[in-house]
């Protein structure tokens, strides 16, 4: 199987090809609307985290004290601003998916949407490490993001805008925060139908959104014949990330009881 970047089959299951040579329109924000930018999501990201404070404040109040006494806004800021990076990233990742990886770098020194998108989400996975302790898999989540975000800064990778576009965030990320913020008022996937399908539309955004990205990441700078320096600094936090995706799925496949379901019928079997 050819495994070249240049053969025009090989994006088929994404969708249509765009080269960067192509005439099609791309949208661009330059760098001198990045202020005005910022001051945008600040006010949308203020609107959101009230909303969401009243929302748990009047429909769940014992769970709103218990929170207040621990003095902790990290759910509802996490639920806040990753929805809306969700929001402003759900054209650029079907975006990603229709351009050739290769052609697609991360280059902050020229900030489009999608650079700022990954950069606030960056603020965020910093904010909530804070609130982390050291032996958290959480934590180990953010610093692998993190170090993806900033190798991928760093050393220019092909493919690299490709896949910090999934880790920073995709449209279903908004059904991974509800169901979060669900279980934090009490409700499990195992007693709530609701719960337990926004379950499975994280379970199925695993495969079909981080799956490729990750595969492509790993390929890429093999493929380009890179430093070996370049491919650990690229590769290590992408196996980490990888890893840690896959623990997540375990864990998703426990809350909804389907994974002690395939082991009694793998048991029964033998």
């Amino acid at each position: 199987m050819d495994l070249s970047w240049d053969e025009p089959t090989f994006m088929n299951f994404t969708g249509p090809i765009i080269s960067e040579t192509s005439s099609a329109p791309r949208s661009q924000w330059h760098s001198n609307d990045v202020s005005a930018i910022f001051f945008s999501c600040a006010v949308v990201f203020h609107l959101v985290d009230k909303s969401c404070r009243l929302a748990v404040r009047h429909y769940f109040p014992r769970v709103y004290q218990e929170l207040k006494s621990r003095n902790t806004t990290g759910p509802f800021f996490c639920f806040a601003l990753a929805s809306l990076v969700s929001l402003l990233t759900t054209p650029l990742c079907y975006h990603a998916f229709t351009i050739l990886p290769d052609k697609s770098t991360l280059n902050f020194a020229h900030p489009g949407l999608a650079e700022l998108c990954v950069g606030i989400r960056s603020f965020s996975w910093m904010h909530e490490m804070s609130g982390l302790e050291l032996g958290t898999t959480l934590f180990l989540h953010h610093t692998t993001c993190l170090w993806v975000v900033i190798s991928a800064a760093g050393l220019h990778l092909p493919g690299a805008k490709y896949l910090c576009l999934i880790i920073a965030s995709c449209g279903v990320e908004l059904a991974t925060n509800t169901s979060a913020m669900l279980s934090y008022c009490g409700y499990k996937a195992r007693e709530n139908r609701l719960v337990w399908w926004l379950e499975c539309i994280n379970v199925a955004s695993t495969f079909l959104g981080r799956a490729p990205a990750v595969y492509l990441a790993l390929v890429s700078p093999w493929h380009r014949g890179l430093p070996w320096r370049h491919q650990a600094a690229w590769g290590i936090p992408v196996v980490l990330y990888a890893v840690y995706q896959s623990y997540v799925l375990y864990r998703r496949l426990v809350r909804m009881g389907v994974w002690h379901k395939v082991v009694g019928a793998v048991k029964t079997k033998e």
